[in-house]
Parts: C-alpha cells; sequence; structure tokens
C-alpha cells in the first residue's frame, strides 16, 4: 500500500514520504517535461537530520543557533542542498532578501526537484518585485509537486492572487502584465547601453497599453535627456508627476534638469525602476 505524503518513508530513511521517494517518482513522472537534465544528489542523513533540527529551532524563534549552526554546515558542505535550502531561510528571516534568493537558486541547482526551495525562491521574489521571476518559479512548483500537493497549492495560491490583483487593479491578465513588464526590461537594457532610441520604442508600447505607469514616463524622460531633448525629457517628467505627485526620481530629474546643456549627461543618473505598481507592495 502507498504511504501518504506525510507517512514515514518506506525505504526506512527516516524521512517522510513527500520528501524522500516521493520525490523521485514524482521526478520520473515529469522528466519530459523540465529541462533539467541528469544529476546525481548526495544524501547524509546525518546532516539532513542536523538541518531540520536547526529549521524547527527557527520556528521556534532560536534564529541566531539556526543561523550559527548554518554557517559551520555550509563552510564544510557548501553544494549541499539542505544546507543550502537552511542558510536560505535563515537569511529571508533577516529580511536578507539577495542573499536568501542565491541560496535557493543553488540548492535548486543541486536538487532540481526541491519544490520548498522553489517556493521560498518565487516568495522571496515577489518581496522584491521580481513578478516574472515569482511566476516561474511558483509554476515550477506546480510542475514538480502537483496542483494538489502541499507546495502546489500555495504556488497555485500565490498565482492566482497576482491573476486577481492584476485584473483589479489593470484590468489586464497576468500573462499581458509579463509581456509588458519584459517590454519594460528590455527598455531598462537599451537605457543603460545608452540605446536611447531602443528604450523610447519599448517604453512606448508600455505606455500605449497603460499610460499610469509612472516608471515608464520617468525613463523616458531619462532616454530623451540622454538624446539631448531636455523639453520632452521635462514634459515625461511632468507627466509622471501628475500621476504620482511625490514620485522621487521625476521630481530629483525635474531639480536637475536647469543645470544640464544639450547634451549633456555629466548631471544626470537614473535608478533602474522595476516594473510594478503599488498593487504588489
Amino acid at each position: 500500500m502507498k504511504p501518504t505524503r506525510n507517512e514515514h518513508c518506506p525505504c526506512l530513511s527516516g524521512k517522510k514520504y513527500k520528501k524522500c521517494c516521493l520525490v523521485v517518482e514524482k521526478a520520473d513522472e515529469i522528466k519530459n517535461q523540465l529541462p533539467f537534465g541528469h544529476f546525481v544528489l548526495e544524501y547524509d542523513p546525518e546532516i539532513e537530520a542536523t538541518c531540520e533540527i536547526m529549521l524547527n529551532k527557527i520556528e521556534q524563534g532560536d534564529l541566531a543557533v539556526a543561523k550559527k549552526a548554518a554557517k559551520n554546515l555550509y563552510d564544510k558542505y557548501p553544494n549541499y542542498h539542505m544546507v543550502l535550502f537552511l542558510n536560505g531561510i535563515c537569511a529571508l528571516k533577516e529580511n536578507n532578501l539577495e542573499v536568501a534568493a542565491i541560496f535557493f537558486k543553488q540548492a535548486t541547482k543541486v536538487f532540481p526537484y526541491f519544490t520548498e526551495a522553489y517556493f521560498n525562491l518565487g516568495c522571496v521574489y515577489l518581496q522584491y518585485l521580481e513578478i516574472a521571476a515569482a511566476v516561474d518559479a511558483f509554476k515550477d512548483v506546480i510542475l514538480i509537486d502537483g496542483a494538489q500537493g502541499d507546495y502546489g497549492k500555495m504556488a497555485s495560491g500565490q498565482l492566482d492572487n497576482l491573476t486577481q490583483l492584476t485584473l483589479k487593479y489593470q484590468n489586464s491578465t497576468l500573462e499581458d502584465f509579463l509581456q509588458l513588464n519584459e517590454l519594460f526590461q528590455q527598455g531598462i537594457v537599451y537605457l543603460q547601453a545608452k540605446k536611447y532610441l531602443e528604450a523610447l520604442e519599448r517604453f512606448q508600447i508600455v505606455l500605449d497599453k497603460d499610460d499610469q505607469y509612472v516608471q515608464c514616463h520617468n525613463n523616458m524622460g531619462a532616454a530623451y535627456l540622454g538624446l539631448g531633448q531636455n523639453d520632452l525629457a521635462k514634459v515625461c517628467f511632468e507627466k509622471a508627476l501628475v500621476i504620482d505627485k511625490d514620485y522621487q526620481p521625476a521630481i530629483d530629474s525635474l531639480a536637475l534638469i536647469s543645470k544640464l546643456q544639450p547634451g549633456d549627461e555629466s548631471l544626470f543618473s537614473f535608478n533602474v525602476i522595476r516594473f510594478y505598481r503599488d498593487i504588489f507592495k
């Protein structure tokens, strides 16, 4: 008789079935759907037990002890998936999102079917508003764990929430939002490369779909400044402030623009603004 997800695995590893042989079975089922290729997963029951104890410590509020143990484990076993995951959880609890993302990504590289790592990675991406990356991570969770798995259900809930937010506040589908996000990111890349016309083209497509994206207006202003068209830049910054009167990048840019001569970029700098609206905060 097949064990339930939370029962001990029949292979006598001491782990729950959902964290042991069930993972292997699911991997066999979906191996042709994911581009993971061949991998060898190291398993050490002592390391596993220590990591589980430290994860429980974190749940009990004893982060300091868990963090010290996580560091010691990482010094000895820097490529062990549960050690990477434990360090990611420690970083996440300290709100060190960038470090947490690095550890979770490393954990999924070592163990490509690590649903908990994918889910936590998706949550980290959500927190710093990398929506497209979050969606990809949650989709991987569902593919690996199934829509009815513990983490699959939670990932589906996150995607449903994002879908409802985009429909409610933007009157668009999540897929449309992600397409605009891709165009916006392309615009940022061109802007940073000083390919201003290409950047303007991408930002304009986004604004044609929705002219309320304050970040697009601001970055178009940056592109016009790069082209030496200060008057058009000023118009863009002013449009941004019509949408959000407290939008600091546009305020700063307007304060500086009077000091610029046509073609002079020496006084101007801009921050990369992620593609989002307050709905994702």
